[in-house]
């Protein structure tokens, strides 16, 4: 919109003006013409030098909160990858451990069970080694088949030297060696471990009654008859723990 001066009081007016309205002067289009001023009207455009630093500031503060925002996830990002791939080689090892353990604990039960079985097949033969010598010792005193101390002592030289003899000394090397094996019991055992030292502990005293007969042939008689009841009994608490080794007592 232009501005011109009225030609009676020199007012200010709009240029279309037809009267002035501060006096009242008609006004003519050659008066408009002469008195015309350009006046200039305020843009309304917000694109100011004062406005575009600010509009710049703006920009590179949003740049930043991106660039910040983006970091963040990419930090987010790789952390959890690393926790994940410590959780799944925490569990990796724990399946690990595991299975190492369950390998284990079969390992001991086999070698509780084949010490069982070997201890079982040495104590009949101890068994059978008691009765021949209760019954050379018997003939001895009651069927004058020579003096006892005489027919004890050829009876254990004749046991050392023969293959029954020899097989129960091997066998008993074999059985020491496998009770120290089974010396620390793994997790679960500990009681079958002590049922298979208490069957052990039977089987060495029958051994010794076999290799070196002591007390009267009474007193002989009735301590292998009760070490024999008590390794019976041993056998079968062994048995709930160790079914394996159903197959090899003497029925």
């Amino acid at each position: 919109m232009k501005i011109m001066k009225c030609p009676s009081c020199n007012k200010e007016i709009p240029d279309n003006s037809k009267f002035c309205p501060e006096c009242g002067a008609k006004i003519t289009s050659v008066e408009k013409s002469a008195e015309m001023i350009p006046v200039e009207v305020p843009s309304v455009n917000n694109d100011t030098e004062e406005n575009k630093p600010i509009k710049k500031h703006n920009k590179k503060k949003k740049k930043i909160w991106l660039i910040v925002l983006l970091a963040l996830l990419v930090v987010g990002g790789i952390t959890t990858g690393i926790l994940v791939h410590q959780q799944q080689e925490r569990e990796a090892h724990q399946q690990y451990l595991d299975k190492v353990a369950r390998q284990e604990k079969e390992e001991y039960k086999k070698r509780l069970t084949n010490t069982v079985s070997d201890l079982i097949e040495q104590t009949y033969n101890a068994e059978d080694a008691c009765q021949i010598v209760y019954q050379k010792w018997h003939d001895a005193i009651f069927n004058h088949g020579g003096d006892f101390n005489t027919v004890i002592k050829n009876v254990e030289d004749t046991m050392k030297k023969s293959e029954f003899g020899q097989s129960m000394a091997s066998g008993n090397t074999k059985i020491k060696k496998e009770m120290s094996g089974l010396q620390d019991p793994y997790k679960g055992y500990e009681n079958t471990y002590q049922l298979v030292l208490q069957l052990y502990n039977e089987y060495v005293g029958l051994y010794n009654q076999a290799t070196n007969p002591t007390g009267s042939l009474e007193t002989y008689n009735k301590d292998v008859t009760s070490k024999k009841d008590s390794f019976n009994t041993t056998i079968n608490n062994i048995e709930i723990a160790l079914p394996d080794i159903k197959s090899k007592i003497r029925t």
